[in-house]
């Protein structure tokens, strides 16, 4: 759902706020073979730096949750993940 390519300084916080990825349509589809396409991560960055991920609730992801492929300094601080 949050996808970025070569990003740099990025934050994604609140107070609290949630970041929900309504994985049960997805893995509704995947588990009855129905899905025809890949189902999406929640949060993934690919070649991005300074990324912080921060006060924040991530949750019902379709695929991967926080995703960061080829990225240098993320940090991730007060989060919760529910999958």
């Amino acid at each position: 759902f949050l996808n970025g390519y070569n990003v740099t300084r990025l934050t994604i916080g609140g107070e609290n706020g949630t970041i929900d990825g309504s994985g049960a349509f997805w893995w509704d589809r995947f588990w009855l073979g129905t899905e025809q396409h890949t189902r999406p991560s929640l949060f993934e960055c690919v070649q991005c730096q300074h990324i912080v991920l921060q006060d924040t609730t991530f949750k019902n992801a379709g695929f991967w949750t926080i995703h960061p492929v080829l990225s240098r300094d993320v940090v991730a601080k007060r989060i919760t993940v529910l999958s």
